[in-house]
């Protein structure tokens, strides 16, 4: 991500909402139409998309937006984060539901 938007907060942005919302449709289909193990469920879920989304980079790069004298844009990423992860995980229970 970082070759394609830079060295900044987007990349992160991108990845944790690309994880949501993969997230989602992991859960959606195995909770109604995968069958699967929990111990496969959960090394999907927690291992690999939890590996995959980056909640500690996220909360660093808040906190240098914050130090940097940039307190409006450190306050729109956590904020549009939460907000867009939410509905990316929402989408993503939806499609993986219907699937």
């Amino acid at each position: 991500m970082q070759a394609w938007l830079g060295p900044n907060a987007w990349g992160t942005f991108a990845v944790n909402i690309s994880g949501s919302l993969v997230l989602g449709v992991i859960v959606g289909l195995t909770a109604v139409r995968v069958p699967m193990s929990a111990a496969l469920r959960d090394g999907l879920t927690v291992g690999v998309m939890g590996g995959y989304t980056t909640f500690s980079t996220f909360m660093y790069q808040a906190v240098r937006q914050f130090e940097s004298g940039a307190p409006l844009a450190a306050s729109a990423n956590l904020l549009g984060s939460v907000v867009a992860g939410l509905a990316a995980m929402v989408l993503g229970l939806a499609i993986g539901r219907a699937a």
